[in-house]
């Protein structure tokens, strides 16, 4: 191929990195991978008074729509009622006699979704907001242990437009992403269980967020680097025939 054309095939690749780069998004499912391209803080819950006042955190339901901050990231679950009305349903619980926590100590439990066969079904959203931009962030996850509690898939919708999706079951699970563009936060709404009278639950812990540390491709730098080199080329050609 000549000159001329590797040229050219750099240029138009330079121009479709520019154009699709938003939408780059990696998922890791361990956190040592995660870990090894992000410098991140992590939120454990632990040691946050409960709501309540219960001990050992068992359901001190947080009541007010309004998010609660922890560690500088509102974390808020919102469930919408058969009739549209909102509820929150959101509370940080902990020790071993609790089935839902992620690993034996406090966690973030809520929203829910439910199944009630002819009585309606009723959604469950979490929102995360992070107060700020950043092109990353991870976290641990379960659902319940209770047979009443399926399995099933998830996605985030991340505020730059990215997405990342997850499978949550009782065993505990992870997901981690970075983002080629900066995020203010996410949501993530539960799916109505298909099973009659079933309920999705997402638990979350060890919240982290931060930002990538690998660098992207530089698609600003590719497009230069080609409009030079059609520049050089265009130079000798018009040398040549002089």
């Amino acid at each position: 191929m000549h000159t001329a054309g590797w040229a050219f095939l750099l240029l138009f690749g330079a121009l479709f990195e520019a154009t699709t780069a938003n939408a780059n998004v990696i998922t890791f499912n361990d956190r040592t991978s995660f870990l090894a391209t992000s410098s991140v803080n992590t939120i454990d819950f632990e040691g946050i008074v409960p709501f309540n006042g219960a001990a050992n955190y068992v359901y001190p339901f947080y009541q007010s729509l309004d998010p609660i901050n922890i560690s500088g990231v509102d974390f808020s679950g919102i469930i919408t009622l058969q009739d549209g009305s909102k509820q929150s349903w959101f509370s940080i619980v902990g020790g071993s006699n609790v089935p839902f926590t992620v690993d034996g100590t406090a966690s973030i439990t809520g929203p829910y979704s439910y199944n009630l066969g002819a009585q309606g079904n009723q959604t469950g959203r979490l929102t995360v907001d992070l107060l700020g931009a950043y092109t990353a962030v991870a976290f641990d996850f379960n659902t319940d242990n209770r047979p009443e509690f399926p399995e099933f898939d998830f996605i985030g919708y991340l505020t730059n437009g990215d997405s990342f999706t997850a499978h949550a079951q009782r065993q505990s699970g992870f997901v981690g992403i970075t983002s080629s563009t900066p995020f203010t936060g996410f949501f993530i709404d539960l799916p109505i269980p298909a099973q009659f009278n079933t309920i999705t639950r997402l638990n979350i812990d060890n919240f982290s967020f931060g930002d990538a540390t690998i660098p992207e491709p530089a698609p600003g730098l590719l497009i230069v680097t080609g409009a030079l080199l059609l520049f050089v080329i265009r130079v000798r050609a018009t040398q040549n025939s002089e």
